[in-house]
């Protein structure tokens, strides 16, 4: 599996993880989100990891949830300083 994207409904978000090639070639996978705060300042968030294979990163988002995403969207927003809006 090469991505996914979650509606995250209670933070009025979405998450995409995908699968992708870094410039040195190297298997990668970004999650990214771009999320509202309180005020309705819109902010993008992003994490890239690499892998060592094709296969461990397809597996990682094949295996990635929608609890995954929540707890990725929470804490990234806390690591910013970012008040959600719920």
């Amino acid at each position: 599996m090469d991505f996914k994207i979650f509606n995250l409904e209670n933070y009025e978000a979405e998450v995409c993880i995908h699968r992708g090639r870094s410039e040195e070639g190297g298997e990668i996978v970004n999650l990214t989100s771009f999320i509202f705060n309180e005020d309705e300042d819109e902010f993008i968030l992003e994490t890239v990891m690499s892998f060592p294979s094709a296969e461990m990163a397809q597996n990682f988002v094949r295996d990635y949830s929608v609890d995954s995403a929540t707890d990725w969207l929470i804490a990234m927003a806390d690591e910013q300083g970012i008040n959600l809006q719920a």
